[in-house]
């Protein structure tokens, strides 16, 4: 009998420093369950905050007609630029999208047409026209729209700059690497 007296206070002296590392690892484990528990909350806080911003975006209907008359109507929110309205209404109506291709805005009150540049907000631009206007969208080919980069002497360079009133190409030449 002593010896299984023994061996049960040998068995026990050998169990303490388990029971230190059982101890150990429950403190381990809801620390562990906070950081997981916080990460979960700020991951919840982070969708509730994002369905927020997408709630209080101003999303606005059009409708972009071309020369044909046909229209294409389309869904824009505040954040889309000019240059992402053009590529989808190229995909809509089944045009290789090139950089000819504008969006313009028709204001028939006024008699005049406006080229929308690319960086642009458009729903920043269509609020402020007011609702009854006779304004209209039009997504048509304009390929003045990149003449100023395409051919910058026509636009920046006076009368003298482009060698004198005359003709002929020789001046044309000198005043575009002037102008470069």
């Amino acid at each position: 009998m002593l010896s299984s007296e023994s061996s049960a206070s040998s068995s026990g002296s050998g169990h303490k420093p388990p029971q230190t590392a059982m101890h150990t690892a429950p403190q381990q484990q809801p620390h562990q369950l906070v950081d997981a528990a916080s990460r979960a909350k700020a991951e919840k806080i982070r969708l509730a905050l994002e369905k927020m911003r997408e709630a209080s975006v101003q999303k606005l209907f059009i409708k972009a007609f071309t020369l044909d008359g046909s229209g294409k109507s389309l869904l824009v929110d505040e954040g889309m630029s000019v240059a992402h309205v053009s590529r989808l209404l190229a995909d809509k109506n089944h045009v290789p999208m090139d950089p000819k291709w504008a969006v313009v805005e028709h204001l028939p009150d006024l008699f005049m047409e406006r080229v929308y540049e690319d960086h642009e907000l458009l729903v920043e631009n269509l609020l402020l026209w007011t609702r009854d206007s006779k304004n209209k969208l039009l997504f048509v080919e304009r390929p003045d729209k990149t003449q100023l980069f395409l051919t910058p002497e026509r636009f920046l360079l006076g009368p003298t700059d482009r060698g004198g009133g005359g003709g002929g190409g020789g001046g044309d030449g000198g005043a575009k690497s002037k102008s470069l």
